[in-house]
């Protein structure tokens, strides 16, 4: 059974899991780094925002495990195969920023919305009534 500590540790892995992937498209890609710091430092800030306004609010990790946030790691792994597969360029970058600042929108709201601290809520629009 899933349990809420469980669900936090799930979500602490997915940050190991986005930093892998930076770590690798920082090391290998570094013309569209060079373009795009600007983009991907956005993407880390918002990351930290989600995980400060969730120790804030809650004391606690983020556990949100969102529809978006599924789809944003299905999207950083999209990119990083056109990054390193088919040289993309910032076309890449720019559509993960769109997706990461939307899904961390999302669970900032989560967290405001929420009495207690959100574990799988699967999008905004379908928050129990708490």
């Amino acid at each position: 059974m899933a349990t809420p500590a469980l669900r936090r540790f799930d979500s602490i892995t997915d940050v190991i899991y986005y930093l892998f992937i930076l770590a690798v498209a920082w090391r290998l890609c570094k013309s569209v780094r060079a373009q795009n710091w600007i983009l991907i430092a956005l993407i880390l800030f918002s990351e930290a925002a989600v995980i400060l306004v969730s120790y804030v609010r809650f004391r606690k990790y983020p556990a949100t495990h969102s529809y978006l946030a599924k789809f944003y790691g299905l999207c950083l792994l999209a990119t990083l195969a056109a990054l390193l597969v088919f040289n993309a360029g910032s076309w890449a970058i720019i559509a993960l920023t769109i997706v990461a600042l939307v899904t961390n929108l999302e669970i900032i709201a989560i967290h405001f919305l929420m009495n207690v601290p959100p574990v799988d809520v699967k999008s905004i629009f379908a928050m129990p009534k708490r």
